[in-house]
């Protein structure tokens, strides 16, 4: 961005002489035809170098560009360098991706500035959807950040903005000289505001706008059901109820009708998300049905990767005290290490498998737990590194499991885990957990 803004004012300064020099010789008025005039393009092209910088002040830079681009072309200056709507969209989408509250207030003050400006004749300012999404993705940037129940806010959470905003295009549609019609995303990108929403009630508010979407033209795409599951699975954290897990069947088994049908695709995400749904629920088949999906994406072609695995084998590991569900999760363990002896390496275990099923192991009261543990760690020693998260699971299954006789076992991964440290390994070396 600095690059591009420093090229910027280098042909503005050629360009300012060039004015200058031409007030008073005929030799400078020739200049005119080899004289570079910075125009529209060329601002925008600089605004969107802003918008895709990191720089925490590439906000600011955007909108005195803006103003620069303005104050040119009204004053006569420049009349090449006047901003259009490309210009003002580029700066909301700056305001937007700054993550803050300030920025996503900002993004809708300059929406309501393009509105404006067209409605008093200035065609080059009419707002398109692209830019009310830009505005949305604001407030969905930092949706969750500003949701705490327990603070008293005055302001709307960012969940209700966009929704209030996404009621205002829809009243746009009866506007002809606009002719603003919502898009699915932007749809969806309200649906991923209430998904990130800490607040009671969001996944019934997501659900209500995917219902709404068919009735307006506007048919949900995967990522919008997507979102609603999202919204379910945050919902659920909060409220045990299991009608919460039954209307996130009902919504997958819609989505496999529609799939059926031509019209939606489900990927994994899809998958991962009813599994984990399972996976941290109470019911007692959740490791069961959390297998289920594993093997009808098989079926479905669909890709599985080490995450799938890894949510089945932590489905087993919270429900380890029941009958079997240890050896389960070693059997996912021992599946993933021969999909990826085989080169599937979508499905090589990482620390996180080797942990989990260790968990299982330490949870499970089997006699032998503490045999088998020692077995998966020798495994993970030869395939990956493991970490102090690896380690402090394998010393929790000896303590649990162990007895005092395995204390020797305890202590000599201890001194591994300081020797580690000593080697460098500082991702292994022991924990505040390790010396409990």
């Amino acid at each position: 961005a600095r690059e591009a803004e420093s090229i910027l004012e280098s042909l503005e300064e050629e360009y300012n002489d060039f004015l200058e020099r031409s007030q008073s010789s005929d030799i400078a008025r020739n200049d005119a035809n080899i004289i570079v005039t910075p125009n529209n393009t060329m601002y925008n092209s600089v605004l969107n170098a802003f918008a895709r910088s990191s720089d925490p002040n590439s906000a600011c830079k955007a909108e005195a560009l803006f103003s620069r681009m303005k104050t040119l072309s009204s004053t006569g200056k420049n009349p090449a360098a006047e901003p259009d709507i490309v210009s003002l969209s580029t700066v909301i989408s700056c305001h937007s991706r700054s993550g803050t509250r300030e920025g996503a207030e900002r993004a809708e003050e300059l929406l309501v500035t393009a509105v404006d400006l067209y409605s008093k004749g200035n065609a080059k300012m009419k707002p398109d959807i692209i830019v009310f999404n830009n505005v949305l993705s604001g407030w969905a940037n930092i949706s969750g950040s500003y949701d705490n129940e327990d603070e008293a806010l005055d302001d709307a959470i960012p969940a209700e903005r966009a929704e209030t905003l996404l009621k205002r295009i829809d009243s746009f549609k009866n506007n002809q000289s606009l002719d603003i019609n919502p898009i699915v995303q932007t749809y969806n990108i309200v649906l991923d505001c209430w998904a990130k929403s800490r607040r009671k009630g969001a996944a019934e508010k997501a659900l209500n706008i995917l219902r709404v979407m068919p009735s307006v033209g506007t048919p949900p795409d995967d990522c919008s059901y997507n979102s609603v599951l999202d919204a379910i699975a945050s919902e659920m954290s909060r409220d045990a109820d299991p009608s919460w897990i039954e209307r996130a069947e009902e919504l997958f088994e819609e989505m496999k009708r529609l799939r059926s049908a031509g019209k939606l695709t489900i990927k994994n995400i899809t998958f991962h998300i009813i599994m984990n749904l399972y996976a941290k629920s109470s019911r007692i088949d959740g490791a069961r049905k959390a297998e289920d999906l594993l093997r009808g994406m098989e079926s479905d072609g669909v890709c599985v990767s080490d995450m799938t695995y890894n949510i089945c084998i932590d489905a087993c590991a919270r429900r380890a005290f029941h009958r079997g569900n240890s050896k389960k999760a070693e059997h996912f363990l021992e599946e993933m290490i021969s999909l990826s002896e085989k080169g599937n390496l979508h499905c090589s275990p990482k620390n996180h498998s080797f942990s989990s099923v260790i968990n299982a192991l330490a949870k499970s009261g089997d006699s032998d737990a503490v045999e088998r543990a020692e077995k998966i760690m020798e495994k993970a020693e030869e395939m990956i590194s493991p970490n102090s998260i690896l380690y402090n699971s394998y010393l929790d299954c000896i303590v649990k499991n162990g007895g005092n006789g395995q204390t020797h076992k305890a202590e000599s991964v201890l001194r591994k885990m300081i020797s580690m440290r000593q080697s460098g390994r500082h991702d292994a070396q022991p924990t505040a957990f390790t010396y409990r």
